[in-house]
C-alpha cells in the first residue's frame, strides 16, 4: 500500500480528529483571509486617496512683465513625482462681431479678459465654486470657451454659436460656445469697472485657445499635481530650486491630510490582528499536531518495523494535513467570498468606495502554498522527536 492510500485510510478511520483538524484549518483560514481582505480594502482606498487628492504645487509669477514660458513648463516635466500639469494663463482680447457689457468709459471698449486652463475642473473658479456653470458644458477643447449668462442674453448668444476674438497683435481666433456660467455677483458691480474687469465679460476657455491669441506660450500660473502626495514638500523643494525668486511656490495637499490617518490607522490595526491571528493559528495548530503525532507513536513503530522508509512515512502524514487543508482552505474561501465584501462595505472608513475583491487565483494560490509550506514545517517538528530515535527507543517507550 503506498502512501497516499494510508493516507486516505487513516482519514476515513479517524473521522473526529480529521474532523477537528479540518475545522480548526478552516477557523484560522477564514480569520486570516478576513484580515487579508481588510488589509487589501485599505491599500486600494489609499491609492485611490493618493490619485484623487489633488496633491499640488503652485508656481506664480513674481513679476508681472516676466511670465512663466515653455521652458519652465518643460524644466517642471522633467521632475520626478509629477503626474500631471496644468497651465494657467490669461489675456486681454477684443470682441469681434458681439456686444458686451460695457464698463467705465476709461477702459477699452470691446475689450475681454479670457482665462485659459488645461483643466478647467481644477485651479479655476468653477472649482472653488466661485463660477458655477448654469447651462451647457465645459471646455473639454481648444476651440470651445464658457461665457457668462448676462453676456450671452445681452448678445443674445446661443450654446453651439462661435464667437470671435481679435488679440493684442491682430490675430483673429474664433471659438464655440460650449456653456453659460454665473457668479452670482453680477449685479453688485459698479459703474466705475472697466468694460475687461466685469464679471459679465469673462471668458473661460482652453489654454492653447489663449495661447493662439497671445502668440507666445505666457503662463501666470502652474499647478503641478504629484503622484505622490508623501513626497509633496521634497517636490515643492526641487522647484524652489530651480527657479529661486522668479516665483512664488505654494502647496495644497488639504484633502490627502484630512484622510490618510485614518486609512493608515486601519492598516496598523489591521495588521496587528493579522499577525496574531497568524501566530495563533501555527501555534495552535503546532500544538495539535504535537499531541496528534505523540498518540500514533504506536503506528509510527509499526511502519518502520513493516521496512517503510522515514520519507515515505512522513509524506503519508504531510498529504493527511495538506489534504485536510486544502479542503477547508477551498471552503473558508468560497464563504469569505459572500461574506467580506458585504462586511468591509459596511464598515465606516470604506463606505461609499467601489473595493475590488482580494480573492484572486494568485492570492488564494499565495494562502495554500504559505499554508502548506508551514504545515510541512510543523509536521517536521512534530514527528522530529519520533524520526531521530531508533525503532528499539520508541517500542521502548511504549512499554514503558
Amino acid at each position: 500500500m503506498t502512501w497516499m492510500k494510508r493516507a486516505f485510510c487513516y482519514i476515513r478511520r479517524k473521522r473526529g480528529k480529521a474532523l477537528l483538524l479540518f475545522l480548526i484549518f478552516f477557523v484560522s483560514v477564514f480569520a486570516i483571509l478576513g484580515a487579508w481582505s481588510v488589509l487589501h480594502a485599505s491599500a486600494q482606498v489609499g491609492r485611490r486617496i493618493k490619485e484623487d487628492s489633488n496633491s499640488k504645487v503652485t508656481l506664480e509669477s513674481i513679476n508681472q512683465e516676466q511670465m512663466l514660458d515653455a521652458v519652465d513648463v518643460d524644466a517642471v516635466k522633467h521632475l520626478q513625482n509629477i503626474a500631471r500639469i496644468n497651465r494657467v494663463s490669461q489675456i486681454g482680447a477684443y470682441a469681434n462681431g458681439f456686444p458686451l457689457v460695457e464698463g467705465s468709459e476709461e477702459g477699452e471698449a470691446g475689450k475681454v479678459t479670457i482665462h485659459g486652463y488645461d483643466d478647467m475642473k481644477h485651479d479655476s473658479p468653477f472649482e472653488e465654486q466661485v463660477c458655477r456653470l448654469v447651462e451647457g458644458s465645459q471646455v473639454s477643447g481648444k476651440g470651445e470657451i464658457v461665457i457668462n449668462r448676462v453676456l450671452a442674453e445681452c448678445g443674445q448668444i446661443k450654446i453651439g454659436d462661435e464667437l470671435s476674438f481679435l488679440g493684442e497683435r491682430g490675430q483673429k481666433v474664433s471659438a464655440v460656445v460650449v456653456g453659460f456660467y454665473l457668479n452670482g455677483n453680477e449685479n453688485s458691480q459698479t459703474d466705475a469697472v472697466y468694460t475687461e474687469n466685469r464679471m459679465e465679460n469673462q471668458i473661460y476657455a482652453d489654454t492653447d485657445f489663449v495661447l493662439a491669441l497671445c502668440g507666445e506660450e505666457q503662463y501666470q500660473k502652474i499647478a503641478v499635481y504629484v503622484a505622490e502626495p508623501d513626497h509633496l514638500k521634497q517636490t515643492a523643494e526641487e522647484i524652489e530650486q530651480i527657479f529661486a525668486d522668479k516665483v512664488n511656490v505654494g502647496t495644497l495637499d488639504t484633502v490627502y491630510q484630512k484622510l490618510k490617518y485614518s486609512i493608515q490607522q486601519i492598516e496598523r490595526v489591521t495588521r496587528l490582528i493579522f499577525a496574531l491571528i497568524g501566530l495563533t493559528s501555527v501555534f495552535i495548530i503546532g500544538s495539535l499536531l504535537c499531541m496528534w503525532m505523540r498518540n500514533r507513536k504506536t503506528e509510527i513503530a509499526v511502519y518502520f518495523s513493516m521496512g517503510i522508509a522515514r520519507k515515505n512515512v512522513f509524506a503519508q502524514m504531510c498529504f493527511e494535513c495538506i489534504l485536510l487543508f486544502t479542503g477547508a482552505a477551498a471552503a473558508a474561501s468560497v464563504i469569505g467570498l459572500c461574506i467580506f465584501p458585504a462586511w468591509i462595505s459596511a464598515l465606516d472608513a470604506f463606505r461609499g468606495q467601489e473595493i475590488s475583491s482580494f480573492a484572486s487565483v494568485g492570492n488564494l494560490l499565495s494562502v495554500w502554498g504559505i499554508g502548506t509550506a508551514l504545515l510541512a514545517v510543523l509536521v517536521g517538528l512534530a514527528t522530529a522527536p519520533y524520526f531521530r530515535k531508533q525503532l528499539k527507543d520508541i517500542l521502548s517507550e511504549m512499554e514503558g
